[in-house]
């Protein structure tokens, strides 16, 4: 067997050295993590997920990352420690899930939607535009408020002498 215990990430563990046939610890779990990440993608095992995740608890791993078998950002920093720890050249797979880690635990992204406006448009007929638009009345609306304030006028004097005249009788 040849191994050595190394420090790995802040964990006493017992690490592959060369290329013997005893493979153990955490270069042999992270190895096959690794190998079923890059052949096959989001769809890796669980279980081959989960064992690398205890794995990484049980040998003092920090942060300590949930053991559900998801590979997210937390699972995905604990394989980079351990690939780098090792000398690994490649790094560790994109994880399968967004949000980020944080001491450990998966946070999700932010599910808070921004808050949209509401809008209304109102349509103004072409013909009434120049009363939203204009500074004052027109000629013509000025000539005809003459008139009807004329006409008001002139009728309220015909009244106004006709009812004199009928009490005078």
């Amino acid at each position: 067997m040849n191994t050595v215990l190394r420090m790995i990430s802040g964990m006493n563990c017992p690490c592959r050295i060369g290329a013997g046939d005893d493979v153990y610890g955490p270069t042999s779990t992270a190895e096959d993590l690794y190998d079923a990440l890059t052949q096959n993608g989001c769809s890796a095992s669980k279980s081959v997920i989960q064992a690398f995740q205890s794995w990484y608890n049980a040998n003092g791993g920090t942060p300590t990352i949930g053991v559900d078998g998801v590979y997210g950002p937390c699972t995905q920093a604990a394989l980079q420690a351990t690939l780098s720890a090792e000398g690994a050249s490649g790094s560790a797979p994109a994880p399968c899930v967004s949000g980020t880690c944080s001491g450990g635990s998966y946070v999700a992204p932010s599910t808070s939607s921004t808050t949209t406006p509401i809008t209304t448009t109102t349509v103004i007929p072409a013909s009434s535009v120049h009363a939203l638009t204009s500074t004052g009345p027109t000629t013509a609306e000025v000539a005809l408020i003459a008139l009807g304030v004329a006409g008001i006028a002139g009728g309220g004097y015909y009244l106004i002498r006709r009812h004199k005249k009928s009490r005078s009788r």
